[in-house]
């Protein structure tokens, strides 16, 4: 989930596996103290790439998976499992419509709607980053529609570059995630990326909203006695595997 590479030459396909691991910490609370863990692999197979995140407490016991398949670039299955309030769905797009799966409050509930070309989930944030980045950089603003499981809908999000500063001792550029729409963005928290302004621009850390839950009552007894959390996510390392044929 967090980690690009910018593939630059045309005439070389590249497959790329990694594994990346990070820390997470919770900056209004302290900011220093490791409070969760992040895993993310990718797996890439002829046209096919399978992407697979876990958020992890200290103990690395899983609060949330995530797996999503992707082929040419495009969706074909995200499942979500959130293990602390046991919510589960998936997103799949077939026949050119995307269809939500979503268990929560002991039920199921499906709904569909048109597919766009602009459609993406968490696993896809970054390479679409890498897409745009050089527009990104000349200050165009990308816009694109953002799955969500939980609400069962697409919605408008765009990218714009902040700023460049130096971050955790690197020159990173600032990218911001925030709602297309002036009213969802007043109650929804924006997300801040920070990729390497150096090729392949890595990113390295994200800033806001994470699916992570913190009881906010111990011991919570329903869903409603957790609460969202934003965070820092610092990648410690990256283990890539990099092949390529000619």
């Amino acid at each position: 989930m967090l980690f690009i590479i910018t593939l630059l030459h045309c005439t070389i396909s590249y497959s790329l596996n990694y594994e990346l691991k990070g820390s997470i910490v919770l900056p209004e609370e302290d900011p220093k103290k490791i409070e969760y863990k992040l895993v993310s692999t990718r797996k890439d197979e002829a046209k096919k790439s399978q992407f697979h995140t876990q958020f992890l407490d200290t103990n690395n016991n899983p609060l949330v998976d995530e797996r999503t398949t992707t082929e040419n670039g495009k969706l074909v299955e995200y499942l979500y499992e959130q293990h602390q309030v046991n919510e589960k769905g998936s997103i799949r797009v077939a026949e050119n419509k995307v269809i939500y799966q979503f268990f929560n409050k002991g039920k199921w509930k499906t709904e569909t709607e048109d597919y766009e070309e602009n459609m993406i989930v968490p696993d896809m944030i970054h390479s679409f980053l890498a897409d745009h980045y050089e527009e990104i950089k000349k200050g165009e603003t990308i816009k694109f529609r953002f799955l969500l499981l939980e609400r069962m809908e697409s919605i408008g999000f765009k990218f714009f570059l902040e700023e460049e500063k130096m971050w955790e001792g690197r020159k990173v550029s600032e990218v911001i995630m925030k709602p297309s729409s002036f009213f969802i963005a007043l109650i929804a928290p924006s997300i801040h990326f920070y990729l390497d302004a150096n090729p392949p621009h890595r990113v390295y850390g994200i800033k806001g909203r994470l699916p992570i839950r913190k009881a906010i009552k111990n011991p919570p007894e329903n869903r409603g006695d957790w609460k969202a959390i934003d965070g820092l996510v610092k990648v410690d390392k990256i283990t890539v595997e990099e092949k390529t044929t000619k």
